[in-house]
């Protein structure tokens, strides 16, 4: 998704739409611009080209059974970096620029930091001593590029600077989450809330980061209700509230906690508008259950 949004910034910087990309060139001199729709240009071509392919050279039989592994990057993609490299040497500030950058470097920094924790679990998991060991050996190419998760976070934040608009916001989390780069992914949600105003959005969506990444359930109660001033009627959003308190609920309900869970169960019911759907069936249950308790 990170790479195609490639395309995406395109479009923002022609057109002035998509987070005010279309700006950033803005008090830039002509040969900046010149580079930064020519590194545009090369990034959608490597949308189109196929993946690189290992050098013929390096993979023929190798030695102790090793092989080579095809460069990480396509030659479209380095000329795309290259020529985003030449314009913000000379405007560091240029949002579109900076994003599209991000945007073509995220998914390799993602990949990188996948291949890294694949190697640190079979590090955990590496055979004892006399036991088999896998006879082949990939050899990655070392690449030149810097496609670091710093890099890519500071680029989209460089982005975010000298963009007004929801976009660089957007791809700062859509990166920072997967990468792990929690603290930077909150930092864009705060911001997001300061650029998208009274709109259920993006409550919404900091109360998803709250409940599933920081596990910061209170939180995440009071960015949903916020969304929910902006629109009471988010079937998605009561849901999510309902679940929360009906969880809760059933926690002090096996720990014998009655009276904290009945709080929990009725704050539920405030968020349940379907008592036929299976979360307002299972509630039914607790609140029936907790009549019984209190006879």
């Amino acid at each position: 998704m990170l790479a195609l949004a490639v395309v995406a910034g395109a479009c923002a910087g022609s057109g002035g739409s998509g987070g005010g990309a279309g700006e950033s060139g803005g008090g830039g001199s002509e040969e900046v611009d010149r580079l930064y729709q020519e590194g545009l240009s090369w990034a959608k071509r490597a949308e189109a080209a196929p993946l690189p392919t290992p050098d013929p050279a390096t993979v023929a039989g190798g030695s102790g059974g090793a092989f080579a592994a095809a460069p990480e990057f396509k030659p479209e993609e380095l000329r795309a970096v290259e020529s985003f490299e030449k314009a913000l040497s000379a405007h560091p500030n240029h949002a579109g620029a900076n994003l599209a950058l991000g945007d073509l470097l995220a998914p390799h920094a993602l990949r990188r930091l996948e291949a890294q924790r694949a190697r640190d679990a079979a590090a955990k998991g590496r055979p004892r001593k006399g036991q088999a060991r896998d006879a082949a050996v990939t050899l990655v190419p070392v690449s030149t590029v810097d496609a670091s998760p710093e890099r890519v976070i500071r680029v989209y934040q460089a982005a975010l600077q000298a963009d007004p608009g929801r976009t660089p916001a957007d791809r700062l989390i859509s990166f920072a989450v997967p990468a792990g780069r929690l603290d930077a992914a909150e930092a864009a949600h705060h911001e997001l809330l300061l650029r998208v105003k009274e709109r259920a959005e993006p409550y919404a969506l900091y109360g998803d980061f709250l409940a599933m990444q920081k596990k910061d359930l209170d939180g995440a109660i009071d960015q949903y209700r916020q969304a929910l001033i902006w629109k009471p009627d988010d079937e998605d959003t009561r849901r999510k509230l309902a679940d929360i308190h009906l969880t809760r609920g059933v926690e002090y309900y096996g720990r014998q906690e009655f009276t904290r869970a009945v709080i929990e169960f009725k704050e539920s019911e405030k968020y349940v508008t379907d008592r036929d759907s299976e979360q307002g069936r299972r509630l039914q249950t607790y609140l029936t259950r907790m009549k019984e308790i209190r006879r």
